[in-house]
């Protein structure tokens, strides 16, 4: 195939009778170029955490049935009194990465109420001490409240140790409300906003070119299930949009405990489309920095040195594992697994190589595939049923290519003499079926 440059131009040059001849350039730009945008301070979140125990107020003072708050399943614990109060305990918060700094603490309550409401406090020393209270609102129909957020310290400077079993409880106080009646709470958790130590570094832009070397990156962990065959069909169709009608080259990586070359660097769709295929059943956890590690050994030997490196990787989950054997608690959000994919993110990017995030369904959390891409290389699919058409946006980013048409009037004919041409303003081209007119430039605007 040959080989075009990113960015050329044709003159065409029409001579009447008169020395008079026009002159229409047009560049033809095969790739838009991505531009990296300086990355910002990446905060995380340990998701949400449900208690496992709870130290109820003493004879009147303590709630009724205070465990039915650990599961949203319409089993309430109730106060129908004024400060009736009960400590939750052992959220079992995961381990936040030394050296990160917290920036904020949110509680849910789910629940109900006719009149009565709530007031919530934090304990960061095993009860010996409480912050402020927060009031919550809640109103007569089940719904979910927030007391706190991403940037409230609830009035205090945070250690990571105040986040252990042994030192971090939720005092929900009932008081007295508009008119009494009983407060109904189904569940309460809490979520630690952070930002850690570990910082994403700036995600490197695409040079001029339609022609790439693209590692894929599949998550295979068990959250994918059977929706494992969609997103086969729809990486085959990308790489079908890509290859052969551009000189691009793939290899094909996927992911679950650990990462796993399924093929090296090929320029053949269906070499490429088979390994795809040939992905084994969903299961197992997650970990992306294998999954980054394993992709990035794809590129050693450099496949092509003058085509530009990316890798796509898409998840529907969040990083629970890192390490080859596999460490990190296997579930939700482990922090020092997604610390351990940025490290390696960062490695990769610094190299040149530029990372494109595809998150896909409700559980993904955006900053997370951002951390180890950028803001302006994450996309996102709704679930796996909109994968194809956003696949194919990137196809189409990668490789959408442009059309600029300018038409230049010469007077006395010759090319090489320039201070005889103008502008052809007023000149008019069909364009995929529609009349378009040059501007006072003599430009044809797309």
């Amino acid at each position: 195939m040959q080989k075009l440059s990113t960015s050329f131009r044709v003159r065409y040059i029409f001579k009447s009778i008169a020395p008079l001849a026009t002159v229409t350039t047009m560049v033809f730009s095969l790739f838009s170029p991505m531009v990296s945008l300086s990355p910002t301070a990446f905060a995380a979140d340990t998701g949400w955490n449900v208690p496992t125990a709870n130290i109820n107020g003493s004879g009147n003072s303590g709630w009724t049935n205070p465990s039915y708050a650990y599961a949203s399943d319409n089993q309430y614990a109730t106060a129908s009194n004024s400060n009736r109060n009960v400590q939750y305990t052992n959220f079992n918060i995961p381990t936040i990465l030394s050296g990160s700094t917290i920036n904020g603490i949110e509680v849910s309550l789910e629940g109900k109420t006719t009149e009565r409401q709530v007031g919530v406090a934090l304990s960061y020393d095993n009860g010996s001490h409480w912050t402020s209270t927060i009031n919550s609102v809640t109103g007569n129909s089940e719904s979910v409240t927030t007391v706190g957020g991403s940037s409230n310290n609830w009035g205090r400077t945070w250690s990571l140790d105040n986040f252990t079993n042994s030192n971090f409880k939720v005092r929900v106080t009932s008081n007295s409300g508009g008119g009494g009646g009983t407060y109904s709470l189904d569940q309460i958790q809490v979520k630690i906003y952070y930002t850690p130590s570990v910082q994403p570094v700036l995600n490197p832009s695409l040079a001029n070119s339609c022609g790439l070397d693209v590692a894929l990156v599949l998550d295979n962990s068990g959250s994918i299930g059977s929706d494992l065959s969609t997103m086969k069909s729809d990486f085959n169709s990308f790489v079908n949009t890509l290859s052969p009608s551009t000189p691009t080259e793939f290899s094909v990586t996927y992911f679950n405990d650990t990462g796993h070359v399924a093929q090296t660097f090929n320029s053949n769709a269906t070499v490429i489309t088979t390994a795809i295929n040939g992905v084994p059943n969903a299961s197992g956890s997650t970990n992306w920095q294998d999954g980054l590690i394993k992709a990035q050994s794809t590129f050693v030997p450099e496949p092509r040195a003058d085509h530009p490196n990316v890798i796509l990787f898409a998840s529907d989950g969040q990083p629970n594992r890192y390490g080859n054997p596999a460490q990190g608690n296997g579930s939700g959000v482990d922090p020092d697994s997604l610390s351990a994919a940025i490290t390696e993110a960062n490695t990769i990017k610094a190299g040149g190589t530029r990372i494109i995030t595809l998150g896909i369904g409700s559980s993904v959390v955006q900053a997370n595939m951002e951390a180890i891409s950028s803001t302006d290389a994450y996309y996102s699919a709704a679930n796996f049923s909109q994968l194809q058409t956003t696949l194919q946006q990137i196809a189409s980013d990668l490789c959408g290519g442009t059309i600029t048409v300018r038409k230049i009037v010469d007077e006395d004919g010759n090319l090489q003499t320039t201070t005889d041409q103008t502008p052809g303003t007023g000149w008019t081209f069909n364009v995929a079926g529609s009349e378009k007119t040059t501007d006072q430039y003599g430009y044809l605007n797309p």
